[in-house]
């Protein structure tokens, strides 16, 4: 029987999916906790009562979805692959991990990675969809059926939306246990993602939502979440925009909203009042939160908005087609991908004859600016003009430096290390040279 959902796939006596793989078809359940690390959801009802008293303490619960969408790049997924005179195995193709790619094809293809080579062009667009590895093993192999001679692989619109990767479909079911005038004792999530019938990026995506529903608020006794990522028959969901980030926002925030109007009290008020604290250090992942102004950014923004003269002028009775409101949410958000894993990047720099440089990075552009901000970064670090850097922006893994991909915001905080490091010893190594060029003048 064809399962499209969660509930038909987690229901008792159904399908599994990968029965050599798993017995069920939950690829990854994780349980995650804040305060405490054995903290229960019920241990802290019971607490909750025990301390502001049961006439004090309010309890809320609801179930809020999110859809699978297509990440609707205008440029297609597409390459072309050769097999040169020496038997090198090349693939041009649109992706933001050309070095991950190459590894992959060089297991799918049974060849070593040596006898890969990837190029990654100017790219129409990926969103994540291109941070997976899709059709490229597959053209490389079809070169190679005919010869060698160049094939080229594009597949269509309608191809691309159920035949590569979606944003997970994401359901939340919430629960939490506030006090009469608003301070989030306990909360708990838990998240069931929709992974389709691959595990593509698996539960890094619904990991990633279940951290953020832990972090974005503070819960004075604890927080509890549990997530599990489920196969079905549905199309293949992978990394896309924020992965995970949207669907736990989705969450927190229709929660935060819906306490507040059985409350009576302002939404903002009440996300004031329980927002994350500047400094807090996550005990789960260890990451705190040093850059923040959260608070001040929602002041600000209530100012801007005229936010108390709007809900005023808005909560009297309207009629008519039209009829005006006001709303917020907040979010929170991090770069890169750790501790889930870890993050490396490399550049190199080279001196060109006139006194220019050659920058290489691994890290790809793919419409986001990141060539730009390398650029800016060297010449700052390096003392050169932004014009006399010239940037590499076609990967070629023969010839870039390692880097796995562009994806999580990563660029300028992680590869930009890289850039900022190689720009300092290239001026290190050219100072160097000049002193001894002077002290050895012929």
């Amino acid at each position: 029987p064809v399962m499209t959902t969660v509930v038909e796939a987690l229901a008792e006596g159904a399908q599994a999916l990968h029965p050599d793989l798993r017995k069920d078809n939950v690829i990854v359940h994780s349980h995650m906790t804040m305060v405490e690390k054995d903290f229960t959801y019920e241990e802290g009802v019971k607490k909750a009562k025990a301390q502001y008293g049961e006439d004090n303490v309010v309890e809320f619960s609801a179930v809020y979805d999110t859809p699978k969408i297509s990440h609707c790049h205008i440029e297609l997924p597409v390459s072309f692959a050769y097999v040169d005179v020496n038997g090198k195995i090349t693939i041009v193709c649109s992706t933001q991990i050309p070095h991950i790619v190459k590894l992959y094809a060089s297991m799918a293809l049974g060849v070593p990675a040596g006898k890969i080579r990837v190029i990654k062009p100017y790219i129409g667009g990926g969103f994540g969809n291109k941070q997976d590895m899709l059709y490229e093993p597959l053209n490389a192999y079809m070169s190679m059926q005919v010869g060698g001679r160049p094939v080229r692989l594009e597949i269509s619109r309608e191809e691309t939306i159920y035949g590569t990767r979606t944003r997970h479909q994401i359901t939340g079911h919430t629960k939490a246990v506030v006090t009469k005038d608003g301070q989030f004792l306990a909360r708990k999530l838990e998240a069931f993602s929709n992974n389709g019938g691959y595990a593509s990026h698996g539960h890094a995506i619904c990991a990633n939502c279940g951290n953020v529903y832990k972090e974005l608020y503070q819960d004075k006794l604890g927080t509890e979440v549990d997530c599990w990522t489920v196969y079905t028959n549905a199309p293949t969901a992978g990394a896309m925009r924020a992965y995970g980030i949207p669907q736990s926002v989705w969450f927190t925030e229709c929660q935060t909203d819906d306490i507040a109007k059985k409350l009576g009290i302002d939404p903002l008020e009440l996300r004031m009042k329980n927002c994350m604290p500047a400094g807090f250090k996550d005990p789960h992942n260890g990451i705190t939160f040093h850059s923040y102004g959260l608070k001040q950014t929602m002041e600000k923004g209530a100012e801007l908005v005229h936010w108390k003269e709007k809900r005023a002028e808005y909560d009297k009775p309207q009629s008519g087609e039209k009829r005006r409101g006001i709303g917020m949410a907040i979010f929170c958000y991090k770069t890169g991908v750790y501790p889930i894993a870890l993050e490396t990047a490399s550049a190199r720099m080279v001196l060109n004859q006139d006194g220019s440089a050659q920058l290489f990075m691994g890290a790809t552009e793919i419409g986001q600016g990141a060539d730009t901000v390398f650029v800016q970064m060297a010449a700052e670090s390096s003392g050169l003009r932004f014009e006399d850097i010239y940037i590499e922006s076609t990967q070629d893994t023969d010839t870039a430096p390692f880097d796995t991909g562009a994806y999580a915001s990563r660029q300028t905080y992680v590869s930009g290390k890289a850039c900022k490091k190689v720009a300092e010893e290239f001026k290190r190594k050219l100072i160097d040279y000049a002193v001894y060029m002077v002290n050895n003048a012929v």
